[in-house]
């Protein structure tokens, strides 16, 4: 029926002594978090191929973290930041109000 990357199957193994509702509780959240839900309702109607680009640039993407410093990058960070007081990183203060605190 879908034509689509990735895996629907939701499966809920009930213990013995679990009770049918809890059964239940546990297998829709388990098809919430597949995204079947969310596909049969964006299978819904026609998507021409102007709307897919528009859906897929909205969503949000992933952004890449900042890449690990290693300790001698820090050291020289702190070398030139101590050589530099002036330019301090962060805080309230900026060059308008002489880095004094929020008004």
């Amino acid at each position: 029926m879908f034509a689509f990357k990735g895996s629907y199957q939701a499966e809920v193994t009930v213990g013995e002594n679990e009770a049918g509702e809890s059964a239940i509780r546990r297998f829709r959240r388990a098809v919430m978090n597949s995204g079947h839900i969310n596909e049969t309702r964006r299978r819904r109607y026609f998507e021409n191929p102007q709307d897919i680009k528009k859906r897929k640039q909205s969503t949000p993407r992933k952004k890449k973290g900042a890449k690990p410093r290693t300790a001698a990058q820090a050291l020289a960070e702190k070398e030139q930041a101590a050589m530099n007081p002036r330019e301090r990183r962060g805080g309230f203060g900026n060059a308008n109000n002489g880095g004094e605190g929020r008004r």
